[in-house]
């Protein structure tokens, strides 16, 4: 190669982040672009056409370059004197189908490879598809070659071959060479640089979400693209606007972009990648200048909600001008400037405006029919657009990430903003309209049309009394051997709302009850309702002072209660007490005249407010009557059966258990405290008792399934999970398979009790892990919006506000609380609840949840569901339930920490877990600890109490259980001590974390193949950022190369024998 070698320089900063990433995805065609020729084939003269593109290779050492990297501190770039042009030429003329060949060819060709070290990185395809049309395939790398230079290219290819096809000896003035450029970077204030990044930056730690993407820890990208041209007519507006407040094209589009980021994740602070030239107006000639010039920058944009539309693109204009005397940095290093950790990705969207310059006079050679370009952008996520003749829209995805629908949409919501910026550019950012006209009527009344007719002037009770008068004599109640039918159970209630009303209870007034599981229960709700009160339930395990805050709260008068329970209540001298059961035995079992209306309160549930003092809500008989009548319509539902009591009175489930039951015919079958905590024993009593309807919390769900071991009781035929998101293990799905036992999803947060219902369809095997929570039931209508209000579209996260029939009152007696969550409904009547929680509307109309907006974790930049991570730990074959937390080592250290109960005693299930995490899960996901528990702690209402778990006992420096285990481990430690400057490091430390980068990361990669005399690939760092998962990789390659040298000895030996 000596005799052949024109030149020995360094990458630029964007060849080498180019470089890395092709390294780190060998597999991938990213960065292998294809421009596409359709040529006149009777035009076309094939051997002057090709000396011309000789020619052209012959004139520009870039394009005769070659990349060398391995056993080197830096990587190289190395142009030849001589190359040959690589040429191939297919004809197709008698081909059938010629097009599905053609389809085919296209992605074979982007997916093989270049070798780096052989130049030239591109080649040519001719290909004679028909006697008029001849197709020209380019395919190059793009580390010698970008958009703005392939026109430069093309016009020389052209005059070359006019001059040839004439008979003439062209000669054009040579360019600078891409070298010249190099020495310019050299030049260029790095410090200056770094100050300008570093303040464009400050501030932003995590990256840019993508809507409901789903990231897709394993799998192949799938790219693929769609399009949306612009009239001529709105082409003309866009352009007229621009050139009237003095904007460029490239400014409208890209403020189109970072509004539909910013209202898709929302969030006004948002960064994606912009594609720029890079060519530096200080250097001359550059704009004729061959080779990598094109960077991709970080673009920031603060979308203010109260900022004007105009004011705000002048301002984005600005910033671009600002930011171009810095466009020659490299990524690698701005990430590095920035406050993103190392290993996660600064953006995940690209904006591009291609406007590339191509000499009009070409077209009227006539050889050229058409023109495009193929390229694999290795981003989820890229909006292009183009002016030729009108606005071009194009959006590359990862249709792994993406549902295609997503994307029209999108293209939809362009094409809105950008009309709206043309006709109202005064509107405020937060009022600028995104959905169409379509979506606004989808998403607020076709997803909503739930109104069906009820009574509005009924009371729940009167539902009760009027299932009485239906069926006096079948049994309501069931306890131990107490057995009581309608009209007794009706009775009893009466005597005690007599007695209360005798002592001045009225309508809004909460009558407290502590009362252990028993039909006195029961009796004591149907007879404070009827009194006319409220429901006000204790529960005495609680600490004494919750319970003397919610009595005061509430402004209790009256608690019914036993005499044992008494002693173990904090009670105040102005609280009436009741224990006198036995003195109700002789007064009238009338049916009480109803003092109260529909608006009236029904009971008063105290739950967790984030002051630290438990709120109440409110809850009026309007909703428990909806919700009972809602589900009394449903076709499977609605039938009467035999029900468990099981949920504590303290918590509205128990309502819905006592009232779906008691209205509708069937029978409350109750059961002791002690029987409710002991799985196994449940599932018996389950089947002795014949119960044909639970409601069970997920815990206490997933807890009945594990003891069932696939076995489910024959009566059982509906199963109404609520509380905590369903996640289905193992242990569920073996449990409802072969069964005719339904699996009921529903959705509630207690300011609204049940919101939404899903019942699981099809084939068990068949289920998400994580099912959606249905739609709305009736008379409810679900709002999904972003920060500012907006409805969001489908397939986008919002958070999900209610309004209907369903909502509480708001908190008893805390105006200014009830005035934060309960606001007025900008869409419809009535109020609006914001419950604080994410969801997205799907395609099928139904709704996602995906967690608390408040409890969504950042991890090293990256926006974390602890679900998703929980429902992987669920799938390890040792692990009966897991759970996922976030804990600060130390402030603003925040680490995932995993809990697991193992089904049986497992030796080091810790490290299994560990393993099999980093196996299913991308390393940012994987969790940084994880502890084995005997069980979890559990609230009083069955959930799991997530601020009971431990705390794990993190380490000063490198722990034990971190330090190299094995001589691979020990080695690997070693080199990354070396090249990371470091003291120590433990086995489950990212690369990235500790200060690495992709530069470093070649160091790494050649330094482990020396040491273990392997060829190690480059990628290997990047999906195995840890020493122990690295480890694993390199004995596997040890392993290989010993079996191979055994293989090769053996046939030796045969040989000689």
């Amino acid at each position: 190669m000596q005799d052949n070698l024109e030149n020995i320089y360094e990458l630029t900063p964007l060849q080498q982040g180019l470089l890395i990433e092709t390294l780190s995805k060998p597999d991938s065609d990213a960065y292998t672009i294809q421009f596409i020729l359709t040529l006149d084939a009777a035009k076309l003269d094939e051997v002057a056409f090709r000396q011309a593109w000789q020619t052209v290779l012959d004139r520009h050492a870039v394009l005769r370059s070659a990349f060398y990297w391995q056993d080197l501190d830096k990587p190289v770039q190395v142009a030849l004197l001589d190359v040959d042009l690589p040429w191939q030429v297919l004809d197709w003329q008698h081909h059938e189908a010629v097009e599905a060949e053609w389809a085919q060819w296209q992605v074979a060709d982007l997916q093989q490879p270049f070798a780096l070290e052989d130049a030239p990185l591109f080649r040519c395809t001719l290909i004679r598809v028909d006697a008029l049309t001849t197709r020209f395939v380019w395919t190059i790398h793009h580390l010698i070659n970008d958009g703005w230079s392939y026109p430069i290219l093309l016009n020389e290819v052209l005059a070359f071959y006019q001059a040839a096809t004439a008979g003439q000896t062209l000669s054009l003035p040579l360019p600078r060479p891409f070298v010249d450029y190099i020495d310019w970077l050299q030049q260029q204030d790095r410090a200056q640089a770094e100050r300008f990044w570093r303040g464009q930056l400050a501030g932003f730690n995590t990256t840019t979400p993508l809507g409901a993407s789903k990231p897709t820890p394993t799998g192949q990208a799938d790219y693929q693209t769609q399009h949306l041209l612009l009239s001529p007519e709105q082409t003309a507006a866009l352009r007229a606007f621009a050139q009237q407040h003095r904007l460029t094209l490239n400014t409208l589009l890209q403020g189109v972009w970072a509004i539909v980021l910013a209202r898709y994740s929302n969030t006004d602070d948002v960064l994606f990648g912009g594609i720029v030239s890079g060519r530096p107006a200080t250097l001359a000639g550059v704009e004729s200048m061959v080779g990598m010039f094109t960077n991709t920058l970080p673009v920031r944009v603060k979308v203010d909600a109260n900022t004007r539309l105009l004011p705000w693109l002048q301002t984005l204009q600005q910033q671009q001008v600002e930011q171009e005397q810095y466009a020659h940095c490299s990524l690698v290093d701005i990430q590095g400037w920035s406050e993103v950790p190392r290993g996660s990705p600064l953006f995940e969207s690209i904006f591009a405006y291609e406007n590339y310059p191509l000499d009009a006079r070409w077209e009227q050679l006539g050889l050229i029919r058409d023109m495009q370009a193929v390229e694999r952008v290795p981003y989820p996520l890229s909006f292009v657009a183009m002016l030729r003749g009108v606005m071009e829209l194009h959006v590359h995805y990862d249709a792994t990430r993406f549902a295609p629908v997503l994307i029209t949409r999108l293209l939809g919501h362009v094409q809105t903003l950008l009309a709206n910026m043309v006709t109202k550019p005064d509107t405020l950012l937060r009022d600028v309209p995104l959905l169409t006209t379509v979506e606004v009527q989808d998403v607020l009344v076709n997803l909503n049309t739930t109104t069906a007719p009820h009574p509005t002037d009924v009371c729940i009770h009167e539902l009760f009394e009027g299932q009485v008068a239906r069926t006096p004599d079948a049994i309501a109640l069931e306890f131990a051997d107490t057995r009581l039918s309608y009209r007794e159970l009706n009775a009893q209630a009466n005597q005690l709302a007599l007695w209360l009303r005798e002592q001045g209870v009225q309508p809004d007034m909460p009558v407290a009850l502590c009362l252990p599981r028993s039909p006195q229960l029961v009796v004591s709700v149907l007879g404070i309702l009827k009194a006319g009160g409220a429901c006000l339930p204790l529960d005495h395990s609680y600490p004494a002072e919750r319970l003397q805050y919610m009595l005061a709260n509430a402004q209790a008068c009256l608690l019914l209660t036993t005499s044992e329970l008494q002693a173990q209540l904090p009670l105040t001298a102005n609280l009436q007490v009741f224990t006198a059961w036995e003195t109700l035995s002789g007064l009238p079992t009338d049916n009480l005249s109803c003092q109260t209306q529909a608006q009236h309160l029904a009971y008063c549930l105290y739950t967790s407010g984030s002051t630290g003092q438990p709120k109440g809500v409110a809850m009026p008989h309007r909703a428990m009557v909806n919700l009972t009548l809602w589900q009394q319509a449903d076709a499977r539902l609605g039938q009467a059966a035999r029900t468990l009591q099981f949920s504590p009175i303290s918590f509205d489930v128990s309502f819905q258990e006592i009232f779906t039951t008691l209205c509708g015919g069937g029978t409350l079958v109750l059961i002791a405290e002690n029987l409710r905590r002991d799985a196994s024993a449940l599932l018996r009593f389950v089947d002795t008792a014949k119960v044909e309807r639970l409601f069970l919390p997920f815990v206490a769900l997933q807890q009945l399934a594990d003891v069932a071991m696939g076995w489910m009781p024959p009566s059982l035929r509906d199963v109404i999970t609520a509380g905590e998101q369903l996640r289905l293990t193992d242990a569920l799905n073996a449990w409802f398979t072969d069964t005719d036992c339904a699996l009921h999803n529903h959705y509630g947060p207690t300011e609204t009790h049940v919101v939404t219902a899903y019942t699981l369809q099809g084939e068990v095997s068949q289920w998400s892990v994580l099912p959606p929570i249905g739609r709305p039931i009736a008379n409810t209508r679900l709002y999904l919006l972003d920060r500012h209000g907006q409805p969001v579209p489908r397939g986008i996260p919002g958070e999900l506000s209610v309004a209907g029939d369903c909502l509480a009152q708001g908190y008893l007696n805390r105006p200014e609380l009830t005035a934060e969550r309960f606001l007025p409904n900008p869409f419809g009547d009535g109020l609006l609840y914001r419950t604080g929680d994410l969801a997205y509307w799907r395609e099928d109309g139904n709704v996602e949840f995906l967690g608390r907006a408040d409890n969504q974790l950042k991890i090293r930049g990256f926006r974390i569901e602890p679900g998703e991570i929980e429902a992987v730990l669920n799938q390890h074959p040792a692990v009966q339930d897991g759970a996922v937390v976030v804990h600060e080592a130390k402030p603003g250290d925040k680490r995932l920490v995993a809990y697991c109960v193992p089904k049986t005693g497992t030796p080091d299930l810790a490290v299994q877990v560990q393993h099999f995490l980093q196996e299913k899960l991308p390393d940012y996901m994987v969790p940084a600890a994880v502890m084995v528990l005997e069980a979890f702690p559990m609230t009083p209402s069955g959930k799991l109490d997530r601020k009971a778990l431990p705390v794990p006992a993190w380490g000063g420096g490198v722990s034990a259980q971190a330090l190299p285990s094995t001589p691979t481990e020990q080695q690997l430690a070693d080199i990354w001590q070396e090249v990371l400057g470091l003291e120590a490091v433990g086995v489950r430390d990212s690369f990235f974390a500790l200060g690495g980068h992709s530069l470093l990361a070649t160091q790494v990669i050649s330094r482990v193949s020396q040491a273990f005399g392997l060829d190690v690939p480059f990628h290997y760092l990047f999906e195995h950022p840890t020493i122990a998962g690295l480890a694993v990789q390199v004995e596997h390659l040890l392993r290989n190369q010993s079996l191979l040298a055994d293989e090769d000895d053996a046939e030796e030996e045969m040989e000689l024998l």
